[in-house]
């Protein structure tokens, strides 16, 4: 693993704490059966820790009634993201579908250019990264 400065980086080995069954398709016919069913439990995962039960200066008033979101680990890339000319989601399978939603939602609320590339075919592209 490198960073955007080409410097290599050492990660700890993490082993995970999982059950057999955690991995197993269980009684789904497909894998993406038992993925589409366990959405709304990955979506609370995910969220939990991100989305507080606090609203952000003026929001009640606005009568928007949004909650604050807390993008952990992200603020300190604001400034590289902000500057960033476009976004490159690499995804396969199921993940390359969740890329595409993440593209609408960049393109059509942060206003920010999005491209989703398969990852099985970009390793084999020379792309313009810039």
């Amino acid at each position: 693993i490198k960073t955007l400065e080409n410097i290599k980086l050492c990660r700890e080995v993490e082993e995970l704490q999982l059950k057999l069954e955690d991995i197993q398709k269980g009684s789904f016919k497909h894998f993406m059966l038992k993925e589409i069913c366990e959405q709304p439990e990955v979506l609370e995962n995910a969220m939990r820790g991100r989305v507080t039960n606090r609203h952000s200066a003026g929001s009640r008033e606005s009568g928007s009634g949004c909650n604050d979101v807390l993008l952990g680990g992200l603020s300190e890339h604001w400034p590289a993201l902000a500057a960033a000319p476009r976004i490159i989601v690499v995804a396969c399978g199921t993940s390359h579908h969740a890329g595409l939603i993440g593209e609408y939602l960049l393109e059509n609320l942060a206003r920010m250019p999005c491209e989703v590339e398969y990852a099985s075919e970009f390793r084999y592209r020379n792309p313009i990264l810039c």
